[in-house]
């Protein structure tokens, strides 16, 4: 079988991609019915900005360029309208929709070589686990890019189900192929290619493969990872990425005490994410996986004896699997710190869905524990939209309302000789969050990390969705300094209510939250 005879789904993959069509569609529409502009979204649906390829994701770029028919590539990253010959639109929902039609295709291809299963519900259950990353939320909630970041983890999973029959110099040029469109796609996701290779082995050990093929195999994807990463440093990483993309790609020294400190502060941070999620986790859910987990090790541990060599590298095997994908993000400098960039963690349903179709095939009742899991992440999908929605809402009011108050302050007499365009304006503390995201997190932490207000210091957001609700232009002030704050605390404000105060320092506007 030749490899684009691979990608060809027979009558059955076909009846399995239409179901999972629907499943997955029925996923994502609490994110569609919430209609957020979610973090960048605002901006680029205000300005029509775009510059991903400043960004180091060219391959981005170009995407939305043909979804939008038009050329905007290297045209400039800038945040004026007057300034961009060729403004991004919002075509929201579409690259959503787009996007799960080819991320259940990647995963219908990849259920050839790891869910193997004759009972199509235990195979769509499996299949569904593979989108309920908690993490992917916060990439999939973007309205522009979503699409993008749904080709990268759809590309990863294609080099990954390639058929067995493919030479280890095929593998490697295709692994170097589609690794370089994942990194101009979207970085975060690399890491998978690690832990899906310990998963292909793992399962290759249980499948009693010939080792030395399989080897053959993993060995040629990570050389031409490991090629397509070079060609991508010298080329991309060097022309295109600006300050904030460069600031972001660097690997810091292991061998100064620097580069270990920042070892330790990285590993903190993703700890850190990964307790938000995890310490909330109902019991039942998490029994469910543990139970899954336990059953295929023993099942791993009869079927492949090894003795106690059988045990290391299960072990290995199993940590690699769990923490591999970790490991570039762990090396960068100066890591973004968010949920997102944990979107490689969709090994692990990939993962936990080979288990259950592996102890399915001797133990059928055992298919029962996906249940919860499954009515989990579609709780959990449904409560981080209708969250979304609420924040969305409340940031719109107040700064509906704070744009009232500045224009009123004309009326009052209290800021004389402005005609149109404000002078300085910052923001001291932050609005205070919805009360959906109040008991979003206590209930589930996560959400705190991924839905934030946006009228805030210290984020550009807030004065983007000001400028959107304000007629006149200003020059926001995004660094607070202390003067700002001494004036605050030693001066009536011009107007104030229960939210926020607003203040008057010579021509500069204090807007302080309460």
């Amino acid at each position: 079988m030749s490899i684009f005879s691979w990608f060809r789904l027979d009558e059955r993959e076909r009846k399995n991609f239409f179901w999972l069509l629907l499943v997955y569609g029925l996923y994502v529409l609490p994110l569609i019915l919430a209609n957020a502009y979610y973090m960048d979204d605002l901006a680029r649906t205000i300005s029509g900005y775009a510059g991903w390829e400043f960004d180091g994701r060219p391959i981005t770029m170009l995407v939305l360029d043909i979804l939008n028919f038009q050329w905007t590539f290297l045209e400039g990253n800038a945040l004026l309208l007057d300034m961009i010959s060729h403004p991004i639109q919002d075509i929201a929902p579409y690259p959503m929709l787009l996007g799960i039609v080819i991320f259940a295709y990647a995963v219908v291809l990849l259920s050839r070589k790891y869910l193997r299963t004759k009972s199509l519900l235990v195979l769509l259950a499996c299949q569904t686990l593979c989108i309920m990353n908690p993490f992917m939320l916060e990439n999939i909630a973007f309205r522009f890019d979503c699409i993008t970041m749904f080709l990268a983890a759809s590309l990863t999973l294609l080099c990954f189900s390639l058929p067995d029959t493919v030479s280890p110099r095929k593998m490697l040029l295709w692994s170097f192929v589609l690794s370089f469109f994942v990194l101009g796609l979207y970085q975060a996701l690399i890491g998978v290619y690690i832990a899906l290779t310990a998963v292909e082995i793992l399962a290759a050990l249980y499948r009693a493969e010939i080792m030395r093929l399989v080897l053959q195999r993993s060995f040629a994807r990570l050389v031409g990872l490991f090629a397509a990463g070079i060609l991508y440093k010298i080329t991309v990483a060097t022309l295109l990425i600006g300050p904030y993309g460069q600031m972001h790609s660097k690997f810091f020294s292991p061998f100064s005490s620097h580069g270990w400190d920042l070892l330790r502060q990285n590993i903190h941070t993703y700890h850190h994410l990964l307790r938000s999620y995890t310490d909330a986790l109902p019991w039942v859910v998490g029994g469910a996986m543990l139970l899954i987990f336990l059953v295929f090790s023993w099942q791993w541990m009869r079927r492949c004896k090894f003795g106690g060599g059988a045990i290391l590298i299960y072990m290995t095997g199993t940590l690699v699997t769990m923490f591999g994908a970790y490991l570039p993000m762990l090396a960068l400098e100066s890591p973004v710190a968010n949920a997102r960039t944990l979107i490689f963690l969709i090994v692990i349903p990939i993962a936990l869905g080979f288990m259950t179709c592996t102890i399915q095939e001797h133990r059928r009742l055992l298919a029962i524990l996906l249940v919860p899991m499954l009515l989990y992440g579609f709780y959990y999908v449904y409560a981080f939209g209708n969250v979304l929605k609420h924040q969305t809402e409340q940031d719109r009011m107040f700064a509906q309302q704070l744009s009232y108050d500045l224009q009123r302050m004309d009326y009052e007499g209290s800021h004389p000789g402005r005609q149109e365009a404000l002078d300085e304006l910052t923001m001291i503390g932050g609005e205070p969050p919805s009360l959906e995201l109040l008991i979003a997190a206590k209930r589930q932490p996560l959400m705190a990390n991924i839905i934030q207000p946006r009228l805030r210091e210290n984020d550009w957001l807030g004065y983007v969705l000001l400028r959107h609700c304000f007629p006149y232009d200003f020059i926001p002030l995004v660094q607070v300094d202390a003067e700002d704050r001494s004036y605050a605390d030693s001066h009536d404000p011009v107007i104030s209510n229960a939210v926020y105060a607003i203040y008057l320092r010579d021509k500069r506007i204090i807007v302080e939250f309460q």
